[in-house]
């Protein structure tokens, strides 16, 4: 365990020890979609992390992208991640409701997800 002291106060902690769990974190730069004139694209932020939150940089197991909802990837539904990162695009298809991206392992296991509100303002007449 590493601390990083300031006025004598902790302000950073580091645990590095063996790695016992994979974790995979998800972001988006977005999850309120709207398609207004032309679809919404968000950016999807993947980092495979052990259990005390480090990138874990040899992590290379292929993970399965798959969607629910009116939502596409833009990209292979199949990625491997470089460094313990990697990341994908998703685009809204010109329907309001909420969707869901989930990511897998090999094995079918879910190791993580996230929703999405998607807000349609169709100007079609």
């Amino acid at each position: 365990k590493f601390e990083a002291i300031k006025n004598g106060q902790v302000v950073k902690e580091i645990k590095k020890t063996p790695m016992t769990k994979v974790n995979i974190e998800i972001s988006a730069d977005h999850t309120n979609l709207t398609e207004d004139n032309t679809y919404d694209v968000a950016c999807i932020r993947i980092r495979a992390t052990d259990e005390n939150g480090n990138i874990l940089n040899y992590y290379n197991d292929p993970l399965i992208l798959s969607v629910e909802g009116d939502v596409q990837i833009i990209g292979p539904s199949t990625i491997a991640l470089s460094g313990g990162m990697g990341g994908t695009y998703i685009k809204t298809s010109g329907k309001d409701g909420t969707a869901i991206l989930k990511i897998s392992d090999a094995y079918n296991n879910l190791m993580g997800s996230v929703e999405f509100k998607i807000t349609a303002n169709s100007k079609q007449g």
